[in-house]
């Protein structure tokens, strides 16, 4: 199994169902971007980013990666900057 960090935005706690799931997925997002390389000898990151779809649910916003946080937020960040250049 691929190291993967969770990250979430909202006061519920992480629903344990959508954990195992977004763990799989992961995992296969992985394995089709890296092959068997880990760690260091990845060629490729990732963030996926998964919220409700309408306004079911709140403000959820969950996230899955196979970088550090400090990265994910780096690379959120540069992703904010791009979008609202492009407004």
């Amino acid at each position: 199994m691929s190291k993967t960090n969770h990250g979430q935005w909202h006061p519920k706690p992480f629903d344990p169902r959508s954990a195992v799931a977004m763990d799989d997925l992961a995992d296969m997002l992985d394995t089709i971007l890296n092959g068997q390389e880990r760690g260091d000898y990845r060629l490729t990151g990732f963030a996926l980013v998964v919220f409700p779809w309408g306004e079911g649910g709140g403000k959820r916003l969950n996230y899955i990666s196979n970088a550090e946080r400090p990265e994910v937020i780096a690379l959120l960040k540069q992703v904010l900057r791009g979008f609202e250049e492009e407004e």
